[in-house]
C-alpha cells in the first residue's frame, strides 16, 4: 500500500524546521553571555592618579603588541616591571590563540614564561603593517566580544604598570605603593571563592582601609552580579521560542 503525502504535513515540516533553527540560534546567542557572567571578579588598587582616557581598541592592541624585551629596554622601562609587561604580551597571544582554536600543544609562548618574544614566530596580526589584509584581520579580531573584554582588562593593567614605571623612574625610586592590585576576589557560579592579597599590602600604612574598601567592593559587586543574573535568566525565560 502506497501512502500518499499529506499536503498539510508537507507545510508543517518546514515550519517545524524553522522553529528548531530559531531555537538553536536563540540558545547560541545567549550562550556566550551566560558564560561571561558565571564569574565575578573584584580587584582593588591604590592609584596615584585617575585619568579620563577612553578605551580605544586599536590603540590598545597596538600598544600591547609592541611589548618586547628590546622595545622595553629601548624605552628605558624600569627593570623590575619588564617581565610584567611581557606577561601582558603573552596574554594577548594566548587570547588570540584560544579564539582561533588552533593552539599548538608545544607552543613556546604558552609553555615557557621566559620565552623570548623577539624570536618567536607570532600568529597575531601585525598592527604595524599597512596592508589591507592585516587591517581586516585586526578589525575582525576586535569585533570578537570575548577578545575585546580581555583587551580592555589588559589595557587597564598596562595603564597601572605605566604609572608605576613613571613613579619608579622618578628620582630613582626603589619602591612604589601605588598602581598595584593589592586585593583580588573571584567568585564562581558554583560557589567557589578565591581571595588573593599581595605581600605588599601587609606592609602598607593603610592596610586596614584597603581591605575594608575591597570587602565593600566585593559585597556591592556580588549584589549587582546576582541582580544581573536574575534579570537575564528571567528575560530568557520570557523570550525563549515557544513550541
Amino acid at each position: 500500500m502506497v501512502r500518499k503525502n499529506n499536503p498539510r504535513e508537507q507545510q508543517e515540516r518546514p515550519t517545524e524546521l524553522v522553529r528548531r533553527r530559531e531555537g538553536l540560534q536563540f540558545v547560541q546567542s545567549w550562550r556566550e553571555v551566560l558564560q561571561d557572567i558565571t564569574v565575578v571578579e573584584v580587584n582593588t588598587m591604590v592609584v596615584e592618579s585617575i585619568t579620563g582616557d577612553k578605551f580605544m581598541p586599536m590603540d590598545s592592541y597596538r600598544e600591547i603588541y609592541t611589548l618586547t624585551s628590546s622595545y622595553l629596554e629601548e624605552k628605558g622601562v624600569h627593570p623590575s616591571l619588564r617581565e610584567r609587561y611581557l606577561e601582558l604580551r603573552r596574554k594577548l597571544e594566548l587570547e588570540y590563540a584560544l579564539i582561533q582554536a588552533d593552539l599548538p600543544e608545544n607552543s613556546s609562548i604558552l609553555t615557557n614564561r621566559t620565552a623570548n618574544l623577539d624570536t618567536i614566530s607570532h600568529t597575531l596580526p601585525d598592527p604595524t603593517e599597512a596592508n589591507t589584509e592585516a587591517v581586516m584581520k585586526i578589525k575582525k579580531l576586535l569585533g570578537n566580544s570575548r577578545f575585546l573584554r580581555s583587551l580592555r582588562k589588559m589595557r587597564e593593567l598596562k595603564a597601572a604598570l605605566d604609572n608605576r614605571n613613571r613613579a619608579l623612574l622618578k628620582n630613582n625610586a626603589k619602591t612604589v605603593l601605588t598602581d598595584l592590585i593589592y586585593a583580588q576576589t573571584i567568585i564562581h557560579f558554583d560557589g567557589q571563592i578565591l581571595n588573593r592579597y599581595t605581600q605588599e599590602i601587609f606592609d602598607h600604612p593603610y592596610k586596614e582601609q584597603i581591605i575594608a574598601i575591597h570587602q565593600g567592593g566585593v559585597e556591592a559587586g556580588t549584589k549587582q552580579w546576582r541582580s544581573l543574573l536574575g534579570f537575564i535568566l528571567d528575560f530568557i525565560t520570557k523570550t525563549a521560542p515557544r513550541k
